[in-house]
């Protein structure tokens, strides 16, 4: 049987080799802006020639789409959790939240780099719209184990509110400057949210 140690061996080294080019990705964009990413200066802040760029990658906007991929994994995708109700639910996925803008704050100016650009970018829009899309239909699926009562339709209004109150979470978080009043405000919108979405469920 062939020894399949050295082909590991140039997977596992092609996977680090394509995780560094969308960290340092991730790096510029969030330190520079959109814009500021070439290849040029991709290729100069992850140390690597073009054509090893080229190698890992299509081109540039396959390094932004998967780039803005492994964000939306990080940030925005609901994440699966044993949590007994939709309490525990919304408390984690706040401290989730805040926890990965404060210890990730160049990722999270990153994710928002590529939401702003897509305003002006019909090229983007629908790329981005597709992965949001993703995310936001796993939130609705959330809300739908736990207020299985709720019409399709009530479940996604609702998620759109969340996806709402995090995108200016977000914006007070890093220009306000108040981490305090950014959790506190977190407490007390999860708690309305609840209230509200028990409330729907009576009727």
């Amino acid at each position: 049987m062939p020894d399949q140690a050295p082909q590991n061996k140039k997977t596992l080294a092609s996977q680090q080799m394509r995780q560094k080019i969308l960290q340092s990705t991730i790096e510029i964009i969030g330190s520079e802006g959109y814009v500021a990413l070439t290849a040029s200066r991709l290729s100069e802040h992850a140390n690597i020639s073009k054509g090893a760029l080229y190698h890992h990658f299509a081109n540039l906007d396959d390094v932004r789409m998967s780039a803005l991929a492994s964000l939306l994994t990080m940030f925005v995708a609901a994440e699966s959790d044993d949590t007994a109700s939709f309490g525990d639910f919304l408390d984690a996925s706040g401290e989730r939240l805040f926890n990965r803008m404060k210890k990730q704050p160049v990722a999270m100016k990153a994710l928002y780099a590529f939401i702003f650009q897509a305003l002006v970018d019909d090229a983007l829009k629908p790329q981005i719209r597709a992965l949001m899309m993703q995310s936001l239909n796993e939130y609705t699926e959330v809300i739908g184990r736990y207020f299985p009562a709720l019409s399709a339709k009530q479940r996604s209004r609702v998620v759109l509110i969340l996806d709402a109150y995090f995108g200016g979470a977000v914006f007070q978080w890093f220009l306000l400057d108040d981490e305090a009043a950014c959790l506190a405000g977190w407490q007390q919108f999860s708690g309305m949210l609840l209230d509200t979405l028990q409330a729907m469920e009576r009727l």
